[in-house]
């Protein structure tokens, strides 16, 4: 397949859906693909790891929206996202990364393990009750897991999580660079989202909590350099998409690659300490994150590549953790690989903030799932998300036995 044929196989339902024949015939074609005058799309594992740390290579923000997209500013929706740590760079990154990094510490995450361990065990629970038939498993346990962490993390209660989704689920089109009437559902949604946080934090300021919004707000009251309101509400809006969604398909594609692996699961099943090396595995197969985008604003040389002044660098996550240059076999699922650090959660100085709370879940849910339904299996044929950048399932029909 030539480098033409394989990009129109990735911009089609079906490619998206299974990209991996795509991936493979570009790394035949080297680590680095020039397309156009404008982006080099980057498929090399070390290339990718490289230019995720290089801090002369600068995120989208908001380069290719002045580039497409007219009048964007007068939409909140857009003007929400350009605030948020999705889209700035340093040294407004450096800044909201420190605030938010103070409150998200690893002492935080790990206080975190009993509660999703209660909710882990209350979504099986659910599972449970569909005994003899099939249940939709992204929806039964997939999503709320996240999103209730999320509101365990907040203070706040499940019901808020309900009403969080669907405003969610608006604001997520213009993510994915779906416009027209959809854009206008999406600057409603933001309003709402606003003032929800708005309320939020007002509420932890009158009365604070032992919880992570009273800590980020403390944090952001003590830094030399802190947060203004917009960038502190935007970023909780972040906060909410990236750790809920990235979570949940992680354990849609997850579930599905342990059972079609039954000897796999077995071995999760009967040690969960291997959980870790599973989870690994799993996001290198199945990256929730396909592809991100970075450019230059000046010419620069990065892992022997030229790249010049407005130009854009794709670096495709999904084929560099599919590298048979760094991946033996890529295409085997060997939760025993050393040395495995797929880039999923990306690399560098914009890592993604929440990925040890993600992982966590993760090596959670998957041992408890197999162990209290030994019997769990893929009812019918599950449906991707037909997204550009993110990789999971939209509907999973399980049975429980």
């Amino acid at each position: 397949m030539d480098i033409a044929s394989a990009l129109k196989v990735l911009n089609s339902p079906e490619g998206r859906a299974e990209p991996y024949a795509a991936y493979a015939a570009m790394h035949a074609h080297g680590p680095v693909i020039p397309f156009g005058r404008r982006v080099h799309i980057i498929v090399g594992y070390d290339h990718v790891d490289a230019m995720m740390r290089d801090s002369r290579l600068l995120l989208d923000g908001t380069v290719s929206l002045d580039r497409y997209v007219r009048n964007w500013r007068e939409h909140p929706s857009m003007r929400m996202m350009a605030n948020s740590l999705h889209s700035v760079n340093p040294p407004d990154h450096t800044r909201v990364r420190r605030v938010f990094g103070a409150a998200f510490t690893a002492r935080r995450v790990a206080a975190m393990q009993e509660k999703i361990e209660q909710r882990v065990d209350r979504l099986i629970d659910t599972l449970l009750e569909s005994r003899g038939g099939s249940v939709e498993f992204m929806e039964t346990f997939a999503y709320p897991l996240p999103l209730g962490i999320f509101c365990d993390l907040m203070g706040v209660p499940d019901a808020d999580g309900e009403w969080l989704r669907p405003h969610w689920d608006e604001l997520v089109k213009v993510q994915n660079m779906q416009f027209g009437e959809a854009l206008f559902s999406a600057d409603h949604a933001t309003a709402e989202l606003s003032r929800y946080f708005d309320r939020l934090v007002a509420e932890r300021r009158a009365e604070p909590r032992d919880d992570f919004l009273t800590a980020l707000l403390e944090a952001n009251d003590t830094a030399v350099e802190g947060l203004d309101h917009d960038e502190l509400i935007a970023n909780l809006v972040l906060l909410l998409m990236a750790g809920w969604e990235t979570v949940a398909n992680m354990l849609g594609s997850g579930l599905v690659l342990l059972l079609e692996r039954p000897e796999q699961a077995r071995r999760l099943r009967e040690d969960p300490s291997l959980a870790p090396g599973f989870v690994d595995e799993i996001l290198r197969m199945e990256s929730p994150i396909q592809w991100t985008l970075r450019w230059a604003a000046e010419d620069i040389t990065v892992a022997g590549v030229n790249v010049k002044a407005n130009q854009h660098v794709q670096m495709m996550l999904g084929a560099a953790n599919r590298d048979p240059n760094r991946f033996p076999d890529p295409d085997r699922f060997d939760p025993d690989r050393p040395n495995n650090h797929p880039l999923t959660f990306g690399a560098g100085a914009h890592i993604c903030l929440g990925q040890a709370l993600g992982r966590l879940q993760g090596r959670i849910a998957f041992p408890q799932l197999l162990r209290r339904l030994p019997d769990l299996a893929v009812a019918e044929e599950p449906t991707r998300l037909d997204r550009p950048a993110q990789r999971g399932y939209s509907k999973l029909p399980v049975s429980v036995g």
